[in-house]
């Protein structure tokens, strides 16, 4: 729900006293669909890895958002980037970071889900391990065409002869 202030439109989180919250609500003359609030994943500003705040890490140094590395901070890093949680080449506030996607998507799963953050991992992990799974034979073959070997295969000279084994 948005609400106007002064010329700009501030979005509202809206909270229901019920375990389960209605599909839509009645505000004024309007239906307002209802949708689950997804946070953002939860970044330590000091080792930049997941899952908790800067005053709960445990890094002994600050490390840099940019190159992963202790001593410097972003601003002033000339190193190429390379993200300390999945080892990319980008920073580690990447929205495109593959480990920051997956905690999204544990956090939306968990929103319209519900249970708790470790049965949210284990329900996006499995999902993933099926998309990624190898096919069935069956599958396979009605697929389509294989890839066609583009190597020769090497076959022995006439002249070389096959290696016989002597005793």
């Amino acid at each position: 729900m948005e609400v106007r202030r002064g010329g700009e439109k501030i979005r509202t989180n809206t909270t229901f006293d019920s375990p389960t919250p209605p599909a839509e609500i009645k505000v004024g003359y309007l239906d307002l669909k209802v949708r689950p609030f997804v946070p953002t994943p939860m970044r330590c500003f000091r080792c930049h890895r997941f899952g908790h705040g800067r005053d709960r890490c445990r890094a002994r140094e600050e490390l840099c958002v940019k190159c992963g590395e202790p001593g410097h901070v972003g601003e002033e890093c000339k190193k190429e980037p390379r993200c300390v949680n999945c080892k990319g080449e980008h920073p580690a506030n990447s929205k495109s970071c593959p480990t920051f996607m997956e905690e999204q998507a544990i956090l939306r799963y968990r929103a319209q889900n519900g249970g708790t953050f470790g049965q949210a991992r284990a329900a996006v992990i499995m999902e993933v391990a099926k998309e990624v799974r190898p096919k069935l034979y069956a599958q396979a073959v009605r697929g389509g065409p294989i890839r066609k070997v583009t190597a020769p295969v090497p076959t022995p000279n006439r002249d070389e002869g096959l290696p016989v084994a002597r005793n």
